[in-house]
């Protein structure tokens, strides 16, 4: 069932390529979600989050008559490069300049007892780059070791390893909060 319906997506990714809009909305229905879903982890809001899909699927549409279908992970890598250079445009964007005074250099005040999902998202935060997009792509958009592996291009023995260390880093991180 899984490979008929990789099959289709294949189908339907070569006809968008070839300009067929109908085939567009497919891609967009399978994709969405799990795009969806690694863009609100990074970009902290709903709203930021589904302007953010609305633009790479903008940018997905502009791209695909110089993109060459080679295979279903090298599409899902193409999409969420997009993705990142988009959030890398948000964040960009976003940057907060701050004017040094003594009133800006005074101690920050820092909450105790953060609830559990924040505690998660600060660990993730202070993970390295590659151990917070394995996870990411893992747990909020739900790929597969080997589909990460496409995305991120490395082997899918070597995304493994990446999220088992991060996970272990995770806990560790976890624990001392």
């Amino acid at each position: 069932m899984a490979s008929q319906a990789q099959s289709q997506l294949e189908n339907q990714i070569k006809a968008c390529i070839a300009g067929d809009s109908e085939a567009f909305h497919y891609i967009f229905d399978y994709v969405k979600d799990r795009l969806f879903a690694y863009i609100l982890s990074r970009a902290g809001n709903r709203e930021d989050a589904l302007d953010l899909t609305q633009e790479v699927f903008v940018d997905l549409w502009r791209a695909l008559a110089r993109f060459q279908y080679l295979s279903l992970g090298q599409f899902y890598a193409f999409i969420f490069l997009i993705a990142r250079r988009r959030l890398i445009k948000f964040y960009r964007s976003r940057r907060i300049q701050v004017e040094l005074n003594e009133n800006n250099l005074a101690e920050p005040k820092v909450e105790s007892n953060f609830d559990d999902h924040r505690d998660l998202l600060a660990g993730l935060r202070s993970l390295s780059r590659k151990y917070q997009e394995v996870l990411r792509l893992r747990y909020w958009s739900g790929f597969s070791h080997q589909e990460i592996g496409k995305i991120l291009g490395a082997r899918e023995a070597t995304i493994k390893v990446w999220h088992y260390r991060a996970i272990q880093k995770l806990k560790k991180i976890l624990k001392q909060l």
